[in-house]
């Protein structure tokens, strides 16, 4: 019988490479975290996100976020918000036209650099209050892409790494698998959202089922290495 691997055997030199492997995971996936809290702080900016908000259309999103610095004041700015509160009509244009004239179409019109967003025109810029999600179709495969395979990988090592500790079948079951559903939540939920707005409360509970399973993987870990088996440590 070929004895099994645990981690409470490792002598120093490899407890501390395991810690601090699951450490910079674990330090990785927080950065990422936060990162995200800054672009989605709330549930309003995530269903504006994947599902669409007319209070968060592609026009605002822009003129809050990336183009905000080209506007030269809050009463700029509140020119398109309250264009775009009224319903963006063509009456109600003229102002709005004036703003966008002096401070987007040198980007936003043919041949420029943002030709694919085009605001040099009322069809243009009405295009842009469309309520549809902020991600769009593209955006979306590449970000399930990327996030599948690098979180898949992320998890795996992590779940292979705690499936060597002491704890007994079912707390390594529970912990091993409450990230990937959470993944499982989270990304469905990507998709779904654009069906109907509730399909966003999936992402956010399977970004906390997500965040949990990190913690137990890391925890748990380090529990194990360091903790619980009694000892000589630095022997």
């Amino acid at each position: 019988m070929i004895p099994r691997f645990e981690l409470a055997r490792l002598e120093l030199p490899g407890r501390v490479l395991v810690t601090l492997f699951v450490l910079f995971m674990g330090g990785g996936y927080l950065s990422a975290l936060l990162q995200l809290h800054g672009t989605h702080p709330s549930r309003d900016d995530v269903v504006a996100a994947f599902h669409g908000s007319p209070t968060q259309t592609r026009l605002l999103f822009m003129a809050r976020g990336d183009m905000r610095q080209n506007l030269k004041s809050d009463e700029e700015l509140a020119t398109l918000e309250k264009w775009v509160a009224a319903g963006a009509t063509a009456e109600t244009f003229e102002p709005v036209q004036k703003v966008l004239a002096a401070r987007c179409i040198r980007c936003h019109s043919e041949g420029k650099e943002k030709e694919d967003a085009p605001l040099d025109s009322f069809e243009g810029a009405k295009a842009q209050t469309r309520i549809e999600p902020l991600i769009s179709t593209k955006r979306l495969v590449a970000l399930t892409h990327i996030h599948v395979l690098a979180m898949g990988c992320l998890f795996g090592l992590l779940g292979a790494v705690f499936c060597a500790t002491s704890f007994g079948p079912r707390v390594k079951l529970a912990v091993v698998v409450t990230p990937f559903l959470g993944m499982m939540l989270d990304f469905s939920g990507w998709w779904l959202a654009r069906l109907a707005e509730p399909f966003c409360d999936l992402i956010l509970v399977g970004g906390l089922l997500t965040g949990l399973g990190l913690g137990g993987l890391v925890l748990g870990t380090l529990l194990d290495l360091w903790i619980l088996p009694r000892r000589d440590l630095f022997s």
